[in-house]
């Protein structure tokens, strides 16, 4: 529902990203799938970097044209009910276990952490439903950060990543005991110390990270950064699931990573009431509705279930329009020059900031309150279509 502002330098958000994975690995497996048919017929970048960290609109295209070619189903592999045997050489096992969420999921969480506290992604609220906040927290920590966990955990502490194991932890004590500075560490061991540092419960994450285009059906996309959605858990596991907003590629710009995401602008709040506002006394006088839109849109708005969810805060809604009521621009005038405030100033003040300024993703359901306050003609509030 809303779009995600990365920041302006994204070539140094790109590169940080790429650092918390072994790259040089992952390309050489790549490098090995793409000689295989049906890879080799198909026109994939040479380097991997390029589906790793490039938009999504570039990468899904990739990526649909290795589905048409996948043999296997998405249910293969899978255990339970309709789970299908992989067959020998399956296509879609090989991009799995190339690029491996499993292996790299701590770290990459780590990472939107970490441009979280940064103030390099402004992660308030969930993308999909603009509903419930996302964040982080600290955890009363006993470190006060890597490298002083580094240099002061218990050799037990360090566990590694999936993809090192004891190997990779092992050399990274020696460097320890060696008396190698942090800095001075290889990507992987500053990796390894990462997602033990986190798995101290030093940090804890209150989102989810979602692939806009599932990994199931979409392996190939399994560690791309412009795939990952920070969402809600209702929103990602709840709702979605394994489910297809995107069908084709060419709706990819349902997506919050595109760089031109269409919903936030085609998709408004409606509300429907039978004569004057000024009369609504309940909210069983008015209907909460949507213009019309898009088929694609009205799949995802079924997918996260948005009209529903929004029609439990009805209440939200009658504070808004009783406000609206009670305070009418003559009346805030009349306060205002009472009090000795400008009238924008109260105005701000009896329907709270996040109306009138800064991005509806940084108080939840203001997408809503926003749309809302433009159907009952209140003056002054920013449009929820802005960016």
């Amino acid at each position: 529902m809303l779009k995600i502002k990365y920041p302006k330098n994204r070539q140094a958000f790109e590169k940080e990203f790429l650092g918390q994975l072994a790259v040089t690995g992952i390309q050489k497996n790549y490098e090995k799938l793409k000689k295989k048919a049906p890879l080799s017929k198909l026109k994939l970048p040479d380097d991997v970097t390029e589906i790793l960290t490039g938009p999504i609109e570039k990468i899904a295209r990739w990526s649909f044209d290795v589905v048409q070619h996948q043999k296997c189903q998405p249910e293969c592999g899978k255990k339970g009910r309709g789970a299908k045997k992989c067959k020998p050489g399956c296509l879609r096992k090989e991009l799995l276990s190339t690029f491996n969420y499993g292996y790299y999921d701590t770290v990459i969480s780590a990472f939107f952490l970490q441009q979280q506290k940064n103030s390099v992604l402004n992660l308030k609220t969930c993308f999909f439903c603009n509903m419930t906040f996302i964040y982080a927290f600290e955890n009363k920590p006993e470190y006060i950060n890597k490298e002083n966990f580094y240099w002061l955990a218990p050799a037990k502490a360090f566990h590694g990543i999936a993809y090192t194991r004891q190997l990779a932890v092992k050399k990274l004590l020696d460097a320890r005991e060696a008396k190698i500075p942090f800095k001075d560490l290889s990507a992987q061991q500053k990796g390894i110390v990462e997602h033990d540092f986190l798995k101290a419960g030093l940090m804890k994450k209150h989102f989810t990270l979602d692939h806009f285009l599932h990994k199931s059906l979409h392996p190939l996309l399994g560690l791309s950064l412009y795939n990952f959605v920070p969402s809600c858990y209702a929103c990602n596991s709840l709702m979605k699931g394994d489910k297809a907003i995107a069908e084709f590629a060419t709706e990819v710009d349902l997506s919050p990573t595109h760089s031109d995401f269409k919903l936030q602008k085609e998709f408004q709040f409606r509300l429907y009431f039978n004569e004057d506002c000024n009369l609504i006394a309940k909210s069983d006088d008015f209907l909460l509705l949507h213009n019309r839109t898009a088929k694609s849109n009205r799949r995802y708005l079924n997918i996260f279930k948005i009209l529903p969810r929004y029609r439990f805060h009805k209440d939200i809604i009658l504070d808004l329009i009783k406000k609206s009521q009670q305070y009418p621009d003559s009346r805030i005038q009349e306060m205002a020059d009472q009090v000795g405030l400008d009238w924008q100033s109260l105005k701000e003040h009896i329907y709270g900031k996040n109306l009138f300024h800064g991005d509806c993703a940084a108080q939840p359901m203001t997408k809503m309150l926003r749309d809302v306050a433009e159907d009952i003609e209140l003056t002054g509030t920013k449009s929820s279509a802005d960016t």
